[in-house]
């Protein structure tokens, strides 16, 4: 009787592991998928940018456009990233554009991930476009974005830094329902 024992306790153990691996790749780690960057040169889609931005009322400090689709799954912990980045940077003016608004408004190109970050100086100078952060959940990782702000100085002017190297939480632009699926 011990030994059956002993082999329906190791069954049980073995069938909870395995339930609970599926349960984590279901919930959490199926989220997890590479940035995809904007088929554009880069000096085309700075160009792109700095106009855009153009177009917008003038601005005193650094600011951040957050690039975003309400139905994607990964936009509660951007926004919970973002309301942070505020909290600790509050001399950054954050802008948001919804997908539906990118789509409309030809002046700003659609990145193929999001949420995406487009960050500028005081000038309107491009610094940053791409992801938050690289990690399973935004700004978490590597937090390119805050890194950024916690260097940038009043006159800060540097190479814009287009970045498609991450690995996180993001969605298809063309259909934010579904997660983008690692290459």
């Amino acid at each position: 009787m011990d030994k059956k024992q002993g082999i329906l306790g190791g069954g049980l153990l073995v069938l909870w592991l395995v339930l609970t691996g599926l349960a984590f790749w279901h919930l959490e780690y199926r989220k997890l998928n590479t940035y995809e960057a904007l088929p554009a040169t880069d000096p085309q889609l700075v160009s792109e940018l700095e106009e855009a931005l153009a177009t917008q009322s003038a601005t005193t400090g650094p600011v951040l456009v957050h690039l975003y689709a309400a139905d994607c799954a990964c936009e509660q912990a951007s926004r919970n990233h973002l309301q942070n980045l505020q909290t600790r940077y509050p001399h950054l003016e954050v802008r948001t554009l919804e997908r539906e608004a990118l789509l409309q408004d030809a002046s700003w190109p659609v990145p193929l991930s999001l949420p995406t970050a487009a960050l500028f100086n005081p000038d309107g100078q491009l610094l940053y476009f791409g992801p938050y952060s690289s990690g399973p959940v935004c700004g978490t990782g590597i937090n390119f974005v805050d890194n950024l702000l916690a260097g940038l100085a009043p006159a800060y002017t540097a190479e814009p830094w287009i970045n498609s190297l991450a690995f996180g939480c993001f969605c298809d632009h063309a259909n934010p329902n579904h997660l983008l699926t690692a290459r």
